[in-house]
């Protein structure tokens, strides 16, 4: 985990005291999943705009302020008519009737790289917006920007998609046991999560608390107290808020502890949430003894004990209801530097003095193979992975006019597939794939379209809520996971 997970909150928060002015004076960025990424520019001094156009920068000039200001001139209502005629095709054109939540999380500091405008909203039911912090004297929510966060609104509500303020993330949780620590605490958050909903005309509020009862990355948690005060905060939510507007978390795959053990009845904390996210990812990582699938749907033979079907399993058996229980998947890979070619990487002890040298945007990794350097970056977008790793297959043919934007089926198997120095393999045991380079040694973890299959299956079947996605940003140009989810559980 990154010290500068702290930097990131801190300076959210200047942006909220400093009129919303959105910018951040340095490329790198460490979002709130663990993910090192950075502010897309896609030529040195340059910015891509709404329309894909690149803007040229001044000596200075940051990218967020063209963004911002593309935002301000094409998002609003009272703009130049043919930007009204583009607006209108997008106010009705209203949106899917999907029997399953299709969450993803939208990240603010991706502004940059996906405006409000584009995203998919036709394949979604809800947003989740990210974050809001809470503020260590008044316990109010604020570290957000609200004039994006507005955009994402307008846009969302004209296709019938919903939008909630999630407040927290792995380093912004660090004041939710102060918070909850008095009536008077929780009576001030509430009111100021109140006043933002309807000042906003936001559909809810997604409390992403990391994680109450146990000590996470920056919290300082009261082991005995954490979990009965979130329960108290829940009612006092439910009773401001009222049965209309959604209450919803992100929770970890094991279940709400207090003084160390997990409860054993969850059956009351589901009746204040509308439904929690589940965030079945991260089982293993560079924390790790040995490497091993980072969100397989069954558990591996080796590694860990973690799985897409044991998460949610773990929630059911404590009580909480089926039909409440959204699953989450990441829209990205985990990677190390095997210490051998055996099993292809899997199960294998790794290099920990190995770090980040390029990041997943980098393209140096689009010629990794015909390079004698080692590079390694611990986290891969899938937009990336497509990019530099499955776009080098040779048989993949001619991609016609008319075609889908991509045919995965030639990317689907139950055995290997070679992209030159990369090798795409298939574990049968946990259902999941996994990427292995043969002449560096580099290993990656993450989901593709034959695996999400598998796990929205499962949800289908099993009566389940839906899917919740870590994050937008994570998918590619053609929302090929997106698609995936919603050609499942909505057609």
């Amino acid at each position: 985990m990154n010290i500068f997970f702290l930097n990131l909150v801190y300076s959210l928060t200047l942006l909220y005291l400093s009129n919303d002015i959105y910018s951040f004076w340095g490329k790198n960025i460490v979002n709130n999943n663990g993910i090192n990424e950075v502010w897309a520019v896609p030529i040195e001094n340059t910015i891509l705009n709404k329309n894909q156009q690149i803007i040229s920068l001044s000596d200075n000039q940051h990218p967020t302020e063209v963004v911002m200001d593309d935002i301000q001139k094409t998002d609003g209502l009272e703009e130049e008519n043919d930007y009204k005629e583009d607006y209108d095709e997008i106010l009705f054109d209203t949106s899917n009737p999907c029997s399953k939540n299709i969450i993803a999380y939208y990240t603010e500091w991706r502004a940059a790289e996906i405006l409000p405008s584009q995203l998919p909203y036709d394949k979604l039911t809800h947003i989740n917006y990210a974050f809001g912090v809470i503020d260590s004297k008044s316990f109010e929510v604020v570290g957000y920007n609200s004039r994006i966060l507005s955009n994402v609104i307008t846009y969302a509500h004209q296709q019938n998609v919903k939008v909630l303020l999630s407040v927290g993330g792995w380093s912004g949780s660090e004041y939710f046991t102060k918070m909850t620590s008095t009536e008077e605490n929780m009576d001030a958050f509430v009111e100021s999560v109140r006043s933002t909903i309807f000042n906003l005309e936001l559909d809810g509020i997604d409390i992403d608390w990391e994680y109450p009862g146990r000590y996470s990355n920056n919290n300082n948690p009261d082991y005995a107290n954490d979990t009965p005060n979130y329960l108290i905060l829940l009612k006092k939510l439910r009773s401001a808020l009222g049965d209309s507007i959604l209450i919803t978390a992100a929770v970890s795959i094991t279940p709400f502890e207090k003084n160390g053990r997990v409860l054993n009845d969850l059956s009351e904390f589901a009746e204040y949430f509308d439904f929690v996210n589940i965030m079945a990812y991260d089982f293993s990582g560079s924390w790790s003894s040995i490497i091993s699938h980072h969100e397989s749907f069954e558990k591996p033979e080796k590694g860990h004990d973690f799985s897409f079907k044991s998460s949610v399993e773990n929630w059911v058996q404590r009580g909480f209801p089926p039909e409440k229980l959204v699953i989450g998947v990441g829209a990205y890979g985990r990677s190390w530097i095997s210490n051998t070619k055996m099993n292809l990487g899997l199960f294998q002890t790794f290099d920990n003095t190995v770090y980040d040298r390029e990041d997943d945007y980098h393209p140096k990794w689009f010629n990794y193979c015909q390079q004698d350097k080692l590079d390694h970056s611990s986290t891969w977008r899938y937009k990336y992975i497509y990019k530099y790793i499955l776009s080098l297959r040779e048989d993949r043919g001619e991609r016609e006019e008319n075609d889908d934007p991509f045919n995965y089926s030639l990317h689907e198997s139950n055995g290997i597939i070679q992209y030159d120095c990369w090798l795409r393999v298939w574990d049968s045991i946990a259902q999941a794939p996994y990427l292995f380079n043969t002449k560096f040694n580099n290993f990656i973890s993450y989901d593709d379209p034959q695996s999400l299959k598998i796990k929205m299956n499962y949800i289908q079947e099993n009566g389940y809520a839906g899917v919740m996605m870590w994050e937008l940003d994570g998918d590619n140009d053609d929302w090929i996971l997106i698609n995936t989810m919603n050609n499942c559980l909505c057609h």
